[in-house]
């Protein structure tokens, strides 16, 4: 029964969908494991678990943490099933090849673009989910933007970067970040907002992007970028 659970939770995060796992943690059926689809469904066979355990399961998924509680006399452990969160990086600079590797060990799901092919190439990023060659805007809307997502761009021509940060900006994107002097962010804010884009909206923007930490090589500028993005991601932006 084990390995049928852990099966349908390898199948359901594979498919890019979320769940929540319910595990009995005493009484009489200790370590019976139950997996519900996002609707509160059963994604396995089996009985379900009590009624206020499956009423937990849009709370659960929105907040992204689990939860303890007691039904029918019996503690129940509920936890989110989650896919893996993305990282959208723009731009395959010299950054990228050190971010990339490491958002990777961090659990994201990292998607690189970028419009030179002898930039965007696979063997380049082999950590990478995906390498995508051509017009940002047009690669990012191939890569569905959730709630985990975060853009990071590294694009330098207005022409390319305005659309992709006017796109990520009035996504559901938890982190839109853009590399660049205080002079060039402040005049990229001013473009969006000619462009339409709500000042609530633009105030998302983290640009110079990554903490400041004093980066000066690719590779610590890599590190200040990931911290933010993890920052941002866990609510202490």
């Amino acid at each position: 029964m084990v390995s049928e659970v852990l099966e349908a939770v390898s199948s359901l995060v594979v498919a890019g969908d979320r769940g929540v796992m319910a595990t009995a943690i005493d009484g009489p059926e200790a370590g019976r494991m139950v997996l519900l689809d996002s609707s509160g469904r059963p994604a396995t066979d089996g009985r379900e678990p009590p009624a206020i355990v499956v009423s937990t399961v849009p709370s659960v998924l929105e907040a992204g943490v689990p939860l303890t509680l007691m039904a029918e006399g019996v503690s129940w452990f509920v936890e989110p099933v989650l896919p893996a969160p993305k990282l959208i990086v723009l731009g395959a600079i010299a950054a990228a090849d050190a971010l990339v590797p490491m958002a990777a060990s961090a659990g994201f799901a990292v998607h690189v673009i970028d419009t030179r092919e002898w930039l965007a190439e696979e063997r380049r990023f082999p950590a990478a989910t995906s390498v995508r060659c051509g017009n940002p805007i047009d690669m990012l809307r191939e890569v569905d933007i959730d709630s985990a997502t975060s853009v990071v761009s590294f694009l330098h021509e207005a022409r390319l970067e305005d659309p992709v940060l006017v796109a990520s900006l009035q996504s559901l994107a938890r982190y839109v970040g853009s590399m660049g002097s205080g002079r060039s962010s402040a005049a990229k804010r001013e473009r969006l907002e000619a462009a339409g884009v709500e000042p609530s909206l633009v105030a998302r923007l983290h640009a110079p992007i990554g903490l400041r930490i004093g980066s000066r090589t690719p590779q610590e500028m890599a590190v200040a970028v990931l911290a933010e993005v993890v920052a941002v991601g866990r609510g202490h932006s």
